[in-house]
């Protein structure tokens, strides 16, 4: 029995010898080692295992920023998110990929080396502040090789614009992907051992050219229970609603984000040159309406409330 030194993320290195001696190749195992909440794995958009939703945001100079949410809608100031990335990194919370329960930190980082971006994930350990431990999220396919039995590159991010958090689409319990790369958006199914592509190659969503779009997936707001998408188009900053479609196996089909007929125009004049980051925790204000978050041009937090027929477009201040 092995036993860790410590929490967080770990691997095993194993080979097998037989009786002449002979090594066979070394098969490496990640796991993590962590406790899990007393009262089981914390709810989508908590970071800090209070129950409510919260938010992680980039200050100007690259430093992680955590805002603990107050239950109505707003924030408190925000503190140290306990690590520093460079200029033009994209970061979204994004379910449990560690196996301890807490909501992880999820970072598209360019490799000037590599000329490629790269897919990591950063433990959090439940106070919304995460350890400079990150391991990375692969791919079994990166090229395409057929003598590999890859017949098309997975590594989808290596030159993507951003990444989204897609909640659960399979309903499996491992935390799921989206990836815009240009006019396309990927589905990528975790598998909790941080390869994106172990159950079947990534998902390309059909549809209208999301070029000069942010992508978002709020979870149901529609009360079908399926997770829907919303796409904010950068100028001059409307906001649509996809709805979710229900595939053959009774979840989401994430091909259904691509049917026109689904789509419906939600909020307007949420522009990018004065919103330049936004996202969507859920529930913020506890009325039982998906909200929308951003922050502004001068690093205010603002929030855009959800309404019956979509979201007010009147920013409120949250912190």
């Amino acid at each position: 029995m092995l036993t860790p030194p410590s929490q967080g993320p770990h691997f095993v290195y194993a080979h097998s010898v037989d009786g002449a001696g002979n090594r066979s190749d070394t098969a490496t195992y990640l796991f993590y080692a962590n406790e899990r909440p007393a009262g089981g794995p914390d709810r989508a958009g908590d970071l800090d295992g209070d129950g409510l939703r919260d938010v992680w945001s980039l200050g100007s100079d690259g430093r992680l920023r955590f805002s603990a949410g107050r239950g109505d809608g707003a924030f408190a100031p925000a503190v140290d998110g306990g690590v520093t990335f460079p200029a033009g990194t994209k970061v979204v919370a994004s379910g449990d990929w560690s196996g301890h329960g807490h909501t992880d930190l999820v970072v598209v980082e360019h490799n000037a080396v590599e000329r490629k971006n790269k897919l990591w994930v950063y433990p959090n350990p439940g106070t919304g502040a995460v350890r400079d431990e990150r391991v990375e999220l692969t791919v079994t396919c990166p090229v395409a090789d057929p003598d590999l039995g890859c017949e098309s590159a997975d590594d989808h991010w290596r030159d993507a614009e951003d990444v989204v958090d897609a909640g659960d689409l399979n309903a499996d319990g491992a935390p799921d992907l989206l990836v815009r790369q240009g006019e396309r958006l990927w589905a990528y199914y975790g598998n909790g051992i941080g390869l994106l592509d172990a159950s079947g190659p990534p998902v390309l969503v059909g549809g209208a050219d999301r070029d000069g779009h942010t992508v978002v997936v709020p979870g149901d707001t529609n009360g079908d229970g399926l997770a829907d998408l919303w796409l904010w188009q950068d100028a001059p900053g409307d906001v649509f609603r996809v709805a979710g479609v229900k595939g053959a196996d009774g979840k989401v089909d994430p091909a259904g984000w691509g049917v026109a007929a689904n789509r419906a125009k939600i909020a307007s004049g949420i522009a990018r040159a004065a919103y330049p980051v936004l996202g969507s925790s859920g529930d913020l204000t506890g009325d039982g309406l998906t909200d929308l978050w951003a922050v502004a041009a001068d690093g205010n937090a603002v929030a855009f409330r959800g309404t019956a027929a979509g979201l007010d477009g009147t920013p409120v201040s949250v912190g």
